[in-house]
């Protein structure tokens, strides 16, 4: 009998510590979910990109820029 209550004890501690495993890892998960919405993809620049692809130059190129070029 007091082999079986002994058993018993030592299931409930490892599921105690399997709750505070599951309980570590879902926070983690959800702070990893908070972190990943913060980054997101770059707001990009599409007047540039189809000026580019329909008039073949980037015509917003500043010009110190362009003159370093040459």
């Amino acid at each position: 009998m007091v082999t079986l209550i002994q058993y018993c004890q030592q299931c409930a501690s490892t599921l105690s510590i399997h709750e505070t495993c599951f309980t570590q890892t879902a926070d983690t998960i959800s702070f990893m979910h908070e972190g990943l919405q913060q980054v997101h993809a770059p707001i990009y620049d599409v007047p540039s990109a189809i000026g580019i692809l329909l008039g073949g130059a980037y015509q917003r190129l500043p010009k110190c820029i362009e003159d370093a070029g040459t």
